[in-house]
């Protein structure tokens, strides 16, 4: 089981899509404060103190969330290449190059013009929002009136929420949202509340890039 799982994060972490990757990684802290917290701070805090058990604990957590990306960011050409690409994206839109390169395939721009047109909807229905089935058709007219030419995408699934089902849909959402997440904090068994956790904060990470 820790070989399977070893391969499975080796390939999640050089293959998945960044908003999944920064998704993982937040949640799997999750799961070394948990693990940790059952099954070693009590004999540290026995032996020494629960000052030196957290400061081992912060320690461990820097090093699993800022250390190893580091090092995989050095040392992995896939992860380098992926990140190299993102900040380069972002460069040429902020720069007004973008439009040298063939940007309709920037998932940076992309995400960006969604973002704006899908709020440029809300704004105009706020309340009633624009219905599941016109939601493709009213944002490609919103795509088709601007310059740059890209694929319609919805990259934030709150967003999608608001713009189709309007204030009430999104405020329904953000109520299962939370209901889930106090019901995770409510539960008795440690590693459970771990395990609810980590998924809903791997996807609301993933929720604030995609429309899964």
């Amino acid at each position: 089981y820790i070989g399977l799982f070893c391969l499975n994060l080796a390939c999640f972490l050089i293959l998945g899509g960044r908003g999944a990757q920064l998704g993982f990684l937040a949640s799997i802290s999750i799961w070394m404060i948990a693990i940790y917290w059952k099954f070693i701070h009590y004999r540290i805090t026995q032996k020494f103190n629960k000052y030196l058990s957290i400061s081992i604990l912060g320690i461990g957590l820097v090093i699993g969330l800022l250390v190893l990306p580091y090092l995989l960011y050095q040392n992995v050409g896939a992860v380098k290449d992926r990140y190299r690409q993102l900040r380069w994206e972002i460069g040429t839109y902020q720069d007004n190059t973008f439009t040298n390169y063939p940007y309709e395939h920037f998932t940076s721009l992309r995400r960006i013009m969604s973002w704006k047109y899908n709020w440029e909807m809300i704004k105009d229905r706020p309340f009633v929002g624009r219905g599941i089935g016109d939601y493709q058709n009213d944002l490609q007219q919103l795509y088709n009136r601007d310059e740059i030419k890209i694929p319609v995408n919805s990259h934030q699934q709150l967003l999608y929420f608001w713009v189709t089902t309007g204030l009430l849909g999104f405020l329904f959402f953000a109520f299962v949202l939370f209901a889930f997440l106090r019901k995770s904090f409510r539960q008795k068994t440690l590693l459970l509340k771990a395990l609810l956790f980590s998924f809903w904060l791997f996807y609301f990470i993933v929720f604030l890039f995609d429309t899964p």
